[in-house]
């Protein structure tokens, strides 16, 4: 018998119940090691979103300041999933102040990572630091044109969202929580 099958046979030996205290903490790990494996030297982007290295042309000065208006001052939740709460889903709780954006990336049951950054007229262009490390890096979700609002304060009045992600009306405690600790933590 391996040495590869001897471990895998003796993981299958302990019971699934021993597991779940260190389930949150061994997700946590996988992820932040995981991002960190795939930001090593660069920023974090997926299809969807926009590099965060890529410079914007000069005549976006104006529309970026439109594109400020249409994200109002406000507190905004965004899923990967159209529903609050789901496994494996990855959200953003954050709060816009004067074009300035403070917030959280988590997944439920699960670490989470703070951001903060800017809007801009194609993207927020925030930084994630890293829960664990505090290591700080660059990443960039993609803007679009959408008639549904996340935002708390001002509901009718955003007519943009982030490309890749579902707009969230109701915040939980929890996300308040996020929130607060990102904010103190600026």
């Amino acid at each position: 018998m391996s040495v590869q099958s001897t471990v895998v046979a003796s993981i299958a030996l302990v019971p699934k119940t021993a597991l779940r205290p260190f389930e949150k903490l061994l997700t946590g790990v996988v992820l932040t090691c995981a991002i960190s494996l795939v930001t090593q030297g660069q920023g974090l982007t997926h299809s969807s979103e926009i590099p965060a290295t890529k410079a914007l042309p000069a005549n976006v000065v104006a529309v970026s300041r439109a594109a400020t208006n249409s994200m109002p001052n406000g507190t905004y939740l965004y899923g990967q999933a159209p529903k609050a709460g789901q496994l494996g889903a990855t959200y953003l709780v954050f709060e816009v102040n004067k074009g300035n954006v403070t917030g959280a990336f988590y997944m439920p049951r699960s670490s989470f990572d703070c951001v903060h950054g800017t809007l801009q007229a194609q993207q927020l262009a925030l930084t994630v630091v890293n829960s664990y490390e505090q290591a700080s890096y660059p990443y960039a979700v993609a803007l679009q044109s959408s008639g549904t609002s996340a935002s708390f304060t001002q509901p009718n009045v955003t007519p943009i969202s982030l490309k890749g992600y579902y707009p969230i009306k109701q915040l939980s405690a929890g996300d308040r929580r996020l929130l607060s600790t990102c904010k103190a933590s600026r």
